[in-house]
């Protein structure tokens, strides 16, 4: 099976150079230039827009969803999203299974908000679900709005296991007055991989979670590569980098 066309072309040096200005040109420049943490608060999200997700979890719960613009401010960065919990009624249910979420990207912090009726996901329509130092053991308070009122959360970055461009953090957010907590794992250069929260049926806690399901996520070309793995390190800048003319591949993909 032949390789994608760039792969025995260009050498992987040069190929991660030229990746790295077509983030910048196609972002925009960032305005943390002096941060001096170790891992970048921004590299836990995608670099393109046009990345999809695609989740399974608890009871055949899935749901998709599409980076539909990267917003470059002053001071912050916007990541807009829209997409679709499956209806596993079959069209019987009346409810809105469409969603739009958004991640806010500022030096020091990354903000989920969000606008669903069916999506399984936080308690709250706003919470941080990340701040710096991206360290272990890096802790941080935050107050948040529910339906019961507004609650305090203590989250802890528990762990980063993986190698630079691929590391994975484990975060946990704790309700200081109830049992509730949530909890996250988050790739670079992909965002949210896994998520965890406590629900109550009858003031009984059980646990609902889904992860990524990795055949249906990431930047796609408009050609499918067979002989790309699922989990190769440039797989999720192919599609960009397609699109603007730089590799076409070969005729049998």
């Amino acid at each position: 099976m032949r390789r994608p066309l760039f792969y025995g072309i260009v050498p992987k040096l040069l190929m991660i150079t030229l990746l790295g200005f077509l983030t910048l040109a196609m972002t925009g420049s960032g305005v943390w230039a002096d941060n001096d943490d170790a891992i970048a608060i921004d590299d836990f999200l995608p670099s393109y827009e046009e990345f999809r997700w695609r989740v399974s979890g608890i009871a055949g719960y899935g749901h998709n969803m599409t980076l539909n613009a990267i917003r470059q401010h002053e001071d912050e960065r916007v990541y807009e999203i829209s997409g679709e919990v499956d209806d596993l009624s079959g069209g019987e249910a009346d409810q809105d299974f469409s969603f739009t979420l958004s991640y806010t990207v500022r030096s020091d912090v990354i903000i989920q908000e969000k606008q669903e009726e069916a999506l399984l996901d936080s308690e709250y329509d706003a919470i941080e679900i990340l701040r710096t130092p991206i360290t272990v053991g890096t802790t941080w308070t935050q107050e948040v709005e529910g339906e019961d009122g507004v609650t305090t959360l203590q989250c802890t970055i528990e762990s980063i296991e993986g190698r630079p461009g691929e590391r994975v953090i484990e975060v946990l957010y704790d309700d200081t007055d109830s049992p509730y907590y949530e909890r996250r794992e988050l790739q670079e250069g992909v965002g949210v991989i896994g998520f965890e929260r406590v629900m109550f049926d009858n003031e009984e806690p059980y646990e609902v979670s889904y992860q990524i399901f990795w055949d249906e996520t990431g930047s796609f070309p408009d050609v499918v590569f067979p002989d790309v793995e699922r989990r190769a390190w440039y797989r999720r800048f192919l599609g960009p980098v397609q699109r603007v003319g730089l590799i076409e591949g070969y005729p049998d993909g």
